[in-house]
């Protein structure tokens, strides 16, 4: 077990080696860091000409894949079955958002049996997932630990190689230039040689190739002590800054960056990147200025406190933590003495005071507003709908199936809906516009123009004070109303008695924009309901049984269950909902019907009359 390891002594065990830089190649280092996560007295040392903060001196290569074969799952993990991973449902949620990252590239590019490699899979839970979401996909891995390779494989289906990331190289040759994707989560951080490594790997990938990666961020403001990311296995730490560089070096130019959103670790950043033909070189990279590199090394330095020596007692009483605060922020200013450092250091010490706040507001403030929000809006939402015959566009496929729409529709549309207006030259404006904050900086960044052009009366968001202050977006509508998809005020009232843990298994209770516009037509008792672009299954958005389809979002996050089993619900419940279009795929619960037809109950009305 792992408490029968000592660990100072396993890394004082090791043969050395004296290391130069691995990004920049250089000699000169200053010293950083003689502390770590399990007291094995590590030094990491910082670059002075590009700030690569690395182990230096390190274990060899030899020393190091030993430890891996043999005792790196024993000590870390406690050497548990690989299936504990699958069970654990924080573990498959990370995997999932590392997995969704790369989601939309791969369906921009119609790649619906991507070959993927994943360096340092593990048991197995990422191509499980990747298994799970491509089911056609070839899936090869590279795991040092028998054990645990030989599990993934036979979980997933997948050809996992038991060796190391150079012997696999070496190796696997007949592979270059197949792969479509190659994922490496946590385990740049492992290598030696990063950038010899990527460049190695870079030509197993197709000439667009994609590199999807995932790193502890060195100067993340998450960090409480910063000396629990070095470890004997961390021999490299990244800023953004470095790895971007890495990218570079290694042929790769990078796409997308993601960080903060993380479902468990905000410490972590993700690097999406494509396969470059250049190549940069390293004499070609600008040396960092030497006051960055002296922050940096302070930076660190300073948020990295001594571990409790063994047998301590912990300090008991009310004020301990704020004065153990209190004094930090006074030794962070006297050590930098700026203002800069300042701001640091009261930014740290009422961390915890904010954390307080935060859950104060997300738990009375927020449900409080919404409240005052909806009583606000009630009056004119029901003006708008109640007794109307209303039509919801989506973003769906389907929604590119509308012709035309009668002058007593009230129009009810949502994120890239507007750009149907323009595609079909559609000269109405919208009676409601729903549009999150989030989505309008990420995803649909032409929202403010098209809103402009046609303006709406009702615009609902969950920001009100973005949208007014957006100048492009002054007049372009009657009435602001705040409101939030997460917000299960109408969900609630219109699925009792049932309970929402019975309508869904997410554990985020989130609806898709255009089935919350589904139940503000359904809440504020509309005539007759229209769906169009609405194409929802179990699976989230898709158009028919197999063949995927590009969202005409940029990126689709959010496929829960929910959207489903509440239109399958409602369905069951209303048969005044009605279906635009014959091929999408909600027809196998909402009646097809277009505009002119007529019920039967309409059609004995007017024969009696």
């Amino acid at each position: 077990m792992r408490k029968n390891i000592n660990a100072r002594l396993l890394y004082i065990e090791m043969k050395k080696e004296t290391a130069s830089c691995g990004l920049c190649g250089s000699a000169d280092h200053l010293p950083l860091l003689d502390r770590d996560r399990y007291g094995m007295g590590l030094s990491s040392v910082i670059c002075k000409k590009c700030g690569f903060i690395f182990t230096n001196p390190r274990p060899t290569q030899e020393e190091m894949n030993h430890f891996y074969r043999e005792t790196y799952r024993l000590f870390y993990t406690g050497n548990p079955a690989p299936s504990v991973e699958y069970k654990d449902h924080l573990t498959l949620l990370k995997r999932q958002w590392f997995y969704n990252r790369v989601r939309s590239s791969l369906e921009r590019r119609l790649i619906f049996d991507p070959a993927i490699l994943d360096v340092g899979c593990g048991s197995g839970v990422l191509l499980g997932v990747f298994r799970k979401n491509l089911p056609q996909s070839r899936l090869y891995g590279v795991e040092p630990f028998v054990e645990y390779a030989k599990f993934a494989e036979k979980k997933n289906g997948a050809e996992v190689h038991c060796t190391d990331v150079d012997n696999f190289i070496l190796e696997q040759k007949t592979l270059a230039g197949s792969l479509d994707l190659i994922t490496l989560y946590h385990v740049l951080e492992h290598l030696y040689n990063p950038v010899e490594k990527l460049l190695k790997l870079r030509e197993f990938l197709k000439p667009d190739g994609l590199l999807l990666v995932q790193v502890p961020n060195a100067l993340s403001p998450h960090w409480q002590n910063t000396a629990q990311m070095f470890h004997i296995a961390h021999v490299n730490h990244f800023s953004m800054g470095v790895l971007k560089k890495a990218f570079e070096l290694s042929g790769f130019t990078v796409e997308k960056v993601f960080t903060g959103s993380h479902p468990a670790n905000p410490r972590a950043m993700t690097f999406l990147g494509r396969r470059s033909e250049i190549i940069k070189v390293r004499e070609h990279l600008s040396p960092v200025p030497p006051q960055d590199v002296e922050f940096v090394r302070r930076f660190i330095r300073s948020n990295s406190y001594k571990p409790k020596k063994q047998g301590q007692k912990k300090r008991k009483g009310f004020m301990t933590e704020p004065l153990r605060l209190f004094h930090r922020a006074v030794e962070l200013h006297s050590n930098f003495g700026t203002i800069k450092m300042l701001k640091h250091a009261t930014k740290y010490a009422l961390r915890r005071p904010l954390s307080l706040l935060r859950k104060i507001r997300e738990l009375i403030v927020m449900p409080l507003k919404r409240a005052w929000w909806r009583s606000r809006s009630h009056s004119v939402l029901k003006k708008l709908i109640s007794g109307q015959r209303v039509l919801i566009i989506g973003s769906g496929p389907s929604a590119n199936e509308l012709e035309t729409i009668p002058d007593d529709m009230r129009i009810l549309t949502c994120n890239a809906g507007l750009r149907l207006f323009v595609k079909k030259n559609i000269g109405r404006r919208p009676d409601l516009f729903l549009c999150r904050k989030k989505a309008m900086i990420e995803d649909y960044r032409d929202v403010p123009d098209l809103l402009a052009a046609f303006k709406t009366d009702l615009f609902i968001m969950d920001d009100p004070k973005f949208v007014e202050n957006q100048p492009k977006l002054k007049g372009a509508y009657t009435h602001l109303i705040m409101d939030h998809q997460k917000d299960n005020f109408y969900l609630k009232r219109l699925v009792r008695p049932l309970r929402l843990a019975q309508l869904s298994t997410d554990r985020v209770q989130w609806t898709s924009a255009g089935v919350r516009l589904l139940q503000y037509a359904l809440y504020f008792g509309a005539a007759k309901i229209y769906l169009v672009g609405i194409d929802l299954n179990h699976s989230g958005y898709f158009w028919g049984e197999r063949q995927r389809y590009e969202h005409s979002g940029a990126v689709i996050r959010h496929k829960h269950t929910i959207d489903h089993d509440f239109v399958k619900l409602m369905a069951a419940r209303h048969s005044h909902i009605y279906s635009l279009s014959k091929n999408s795929p909600i027809t196998r619960y909402i009646h097809h019907r277009n505009f002119a037809e007529k019920t039967s109950e309409e059609c004995l009305f007017r024969s009696v009359r």
